[in-house]
């Protein structure tokens, strides 16, 4: 399991993004910029929805063998955000 923390740093004087500092397990991912028209009432595409799934998948895995990774989406998995 993972712990991920998404921190707002700032945004831009014109309101048109916002800085979002990333932290995986304490460590420290980095900022990223996120620009307000990319997020708000924009479907996702296919391709993002793969993105994320194989991401979270990803920080599943963490601290787990390929054989417990298995079997918990064999199970199923539940995530709200």
């Amino acid at each position: 399991m993972a712990t991920v923390v998404l921190t707002i740093k700032g945004t831009c004087t014109g309101g048109g993004h916002v800085v979002i500092g990333v932290t995986v397990n304490g460590v420290d991912r980095g900022d990223r910029n996120v620009y307000i028209p990319d997020v708000t009432d924009v479907a996702l595409t296919d391709a993002e929805i793969v993105t994320v799934v194989v991401g979270l998948v990803k920080l599943h895995k963490i601290g787990k063998t390929n054989v417990q990774v298995r079997n918990n989406l064999l199970a199923g998995l539940s995530l709200t955000v």
